[in-house]
């Protein structure tokens, strides 16, 4: 009687832990679904970007992308033409126009950055895009000032210079 008891314990608690591993597989599997979901509208404007800029301004090397949200989104491919020149492809979301520019005509993503550190308390650096303000090429730096305060600063890519400044939202 003892022995059957222990046999029937042996079969419940081995039922258990199948069901509790099922279970577990079950949620990281809708987990990891969850995240490829979530990411395939970047992915999917990393490459349609990339094929633009690939096809009329011949980049052949990219080395970053950038997706840039003010009054309208711009997607930026940053990378190497077939000349060996380094450029910025802005496209917008519509995808209506494309502009290449020069990286040499403007200051990097790492000065943009560092003209935010100059201007603010700042205590991270979030994001640097660059996209098109007012027809013109600008970085939007998006940083936690030292009160852990949202803010986002506007440069002009040629210049470096403050468009506009946005501290503490």
């Amino acid at each position: 009687m003892k022995r059957n008891l222990t046999r029937k314990n042996h079969i419940i608690w081995r039922r258990l832990v199948t069901g509790v591993v099922v279970l577990a597989i079950a949620v990281c599997l809708t987990g990891i679904g969850l995240l490829v979901k979530a990411q395939f509208p970047y992915f999917q404007a990393r490459h349609e970007a990339t094929q633009m800029a690939e096809k009329y301004a011949h980049v052949d090397k990219v080395s970053h992308f950038y997706w840039y949200n003010r009054n309208q989104t711009y997607f930026t491919i940053a990378g190497q033409n077939d000349k060996g020149q380094n450029v910025y492809v802005i496209i917008p979301k519509n995808g209506a126009s494309v502009n290449v520019y020069s990286q040499r005509a403007g200051i990097s993503a790492q000065q943009a950055a560092q003209v935010a550190r100059n201007n603010d308390t700042v205590r991270k650096v979030q994001a640097t895009t660059l996209g098109m303000h007012a027809g013109k090429p600008a970085w939007e730096v998006a940083y936690l000032n030292k009160q852990n305060e949202q803010c986002y600063v506007l440069l002009s890519f040629k210049t470096g210079k403050v468009i506009q400044q946005n501290k503490g939202i």
